[in-house]
């Protein structure tokens, strides 16, 4: 499941691990338990890609699904490379 809206202190706390680690691209799973606390228990840098919750969620085939947010990524890192 796609979830949208993580809580903003956790967002910053998952995004900082991530740069110290020098990962740039990354799928991060959560699970809330039944006390409410947030918990991030996966970190992938590799496939893991879940087409039917990307088409639940309606982000198949955008750029905010995981192909296209990479896509857009690469594309990037391309244009800053050849334009520097």
């Amino acid at each position: 499941q796609i979830v949208d809206g993580i809580d903003r202190a956790l967002e910053l706390r998952l995004e900082h691990f991530l740069r110290l680690q020098g990962i740039e691209v990354a799928a991060i799973e959560l699970i809330t338990g039944t006390d409410g606390r947030t918990l991030a228990y996966d970190v992938n840098t590799n496939t893991n890609y879940n087409a039917e919750a990307e088409q639940r969620d309606g982000r198949e085939g955008t750029d905010h699904s995981g192909p296209g947010a990479l896509a857009r990524f690469l594309g990037d890192e391309l244009s800053r490379l050849t334009t520097a």
